[in-house]
């Protein structure tokens, strides 16, 4: 590249996100090159606002872009930069940012460069914004798979994820935790309030689940009202110490709607 902005790791992910967001909003597209072995990333100057908060943490390999990506897409993406020696070191990833009638689409376009040991030590591509607002019936691939209220896995595609996750902690000897969060009383916000009002109440919630689990965790919406909950233990006992993380993380403050 060019003129680049380089920053090592440190900054708050969530800076760097908003920044990516605002700059992509105006730039339309963002050029960079990744090294994640150094800790390091170079934006391309000429897309300017990144410069404040493009500093990430080498540990997570998710590195830059966590604050901006779903925790799927998240996924997705640790998969790419995991796979050892791909027959295509090419890839491009879809995800949307945002819920519902907020939704704006992206993608990142870029080559893998692998290290000693086959996987990604080095990415280098652009993100684009590919549309503010898309329908997601424009996403068929998405929709397949996703809840296009909340963005988080479907009912179909969480138990798919489910069936796969028992199957490897089987032969692997791990622990793992089933949780379901219900909503209390969403019939009521309806009849009162209205739907749009419930469903601002079902984006809160899922939005603040997702936020107080882990990386690895698993969360799909499995009915209205409902979300599942997958978590990997260390022990049994921890499964309640992660129960009672999520309910704060829910019922700490109120949600505010517009109705």
């Amino acid at each position: 590249m060019g003129a680049d902005v380089c920053r090592d790791v440190k900054r708050d992910e969530t800076v760097l996100a908003e920044n990516l967001r605002r700059t992509l909003s105006g730039a339309q597209a963002i050029a960079f090159e990744w090294s994640i072995a150094e800790g390091r990333i170079c934006w391309d100057a000429a897309t300017a606002d990144t410069s404040g908060g493009s500093e990430f943490t080498i540990s997570d390999r998710s590195g830059p872009f966590r604050g901006l990506l779903d925790r799927e897409s998240l996924r997705v993406l640790a998969s790419l930069l995991d796979e050892p020696n791909p027959d295509n070191p090419a890839f491009h990833l879809e995800f949307a940012d945002g819920a519902g009638t907020e939704r704006r689409w992206f993608e990142i376009a870029a080559l893998r460069m692998p290290g000693a040991n086959g996987r990604a030590q080095k990415v280098k591509g652009i993100i684009r914004n590919t549309g503010s607002v898309r329908a997601a019936d424009e996403h068929p691939a998405w929709l397949a798979n996703r809840d296009d209220l909340t963005g988080h896995l479907n009912r179909t595609r969480f138990r798919e994820e489910l069936a796969n996750l028992i199957g490897r902690a089987a032969s692997r000897g791990e622990v793992h935790g089933f949780l379901v969060a219900a909503i209390d009383q969403l019939g009521v916000i309806n009849q009162i309030h209205g739907y749009e009002a419930a469903d601002e109440v079902i984006v809160a919630v899922a939005h603040r689940l997702d936020h107080a689990l882990r990386a690895a965790d698993l969360i799909g919406r499995t009915a209205g009202n409902k979300f599942g909950v997958v978590a990997k233990l260390r022990n049994e006992s921890e499964l309640s110490k992660i129960a009672a993380r999520l309910h704060e993380a829910v019922n700490g403050k109120p949600i505010d709607t517009k109705a």
